[in-house]
């Protein structure tokens, strides 16, 4: 699920589970797959964000803040 395509608490849990399906099949694409290192790349990102990106949007930008450790460092 496209991170534009959340608008709702649903949305948000079926993005969720999507990640985790994702963590599971691809983890060798993941940048950070020990918990402390999603969670320090988590807090830099939420740091470095613009919040005008979430477009007001507050599902999106927590959906963003959970798959942005991905990939970034």
């Amino acid at each position: 699920m496209d991170t534009d395509q959340v608008k709702s608490k649903q949305d948000v849990i079926r993005f969720i589970q999507e990640l985790i399906i994702d963590f599971i099949e691809n983890k060798d694409t993941w940048e950070n797959i020990e918990l402390s290192d999603y969670l320090e790349s988590l807090q830099a990102w939420l740091e470095d964000a613009d919040d005008a990106a979430s477009d007001g949007n507050k599902w999106k930008l927590l959906c963003s803040a959970l798959e942005t450790p991905k990939f970034y460092e």
